[in-house]
């Protein structure tokens, strides 16, 4: 036997009924919500599962404005109207669809054999590094008395520090608004 989540939409009368023994409305989870102005909206709100979705007519999730598959449409129709720019093969992708980051054409080729879907289909991000937090002179200014430089040695050692972190590289990766052109990807 399969769980199937019965679905109550906001307007059926599941939702929310009219109590005459304490006078207001109660959500079908036993809540009371009284007999005001907004008491049957509160009510009908608080006991439905789902909503119509405004583009289809279908049930929607309460929480979303939309049903899962007029939210995908969406999220395919500002994917492909992103600027697009090449793949240099080494930068990290991010997956919109899979929400994974892929690090090398190897791993993406594997998921896609796996999951048996296509490059093109897990709307790919290039991304950017992020690189640790430079050290600024202002980071010790509450400590300085007014007008003070750095120590020779610690200036020299802050230098050395926020080189240290520029020839690391970045620590994670965060994707952009454009999306990886792979060529001849599949």
């Amino acid at each position: 036997m399969t769980d199937i989540e019965k679905i109550i939409l906001k307007d059926s009368p599941e939702a929310a009924t009219w109590r005459t023994d304490m006078a207001g409305w109660v959500s079908s989870k036993g809540n009371f919500f009284g007999n005001g102005p907004s008491s049957e909206d509160a009510a009908r709100w608080d006991g439905c599962t789902h909503t119509m979705c405004p583009d289809c007519g279908g049930a929607a999730r309460r929480g979303y404005t939309r049903c899962a598959a007029c939210r995908e449409t969406r999220a395919v129709e500002r994917y492909l109207a992103l600027e697009s720019r090449p793949w240099d093969g080494k930068t990290p992708l991010y997956s919109e669809a899979a929400d994974l980051f892929f690090f090398d054409a190897d791993e993406l080729l594997d998921y896609c054999a796996e999951h048996d879907c296509t490059a093109a289909s897990l709307r790919l991000l290039l991304c950017k590094g992020e690189l640790l937090r430079i050290i600024d002179t202002d980071y010790w200014c509450d400590e300085l008395s007014e007008d003070t430089d750095l120590h020779p040695a610690i200036e020299a050692a802050r230098l050395a520090l926020n080189q240290a972190i520029r020839d690391a590289g970045p620590v994670a990766w965060s994707p952009t608004q454009y999306a990886a052109d792979l060529g001849n990807t599949p």
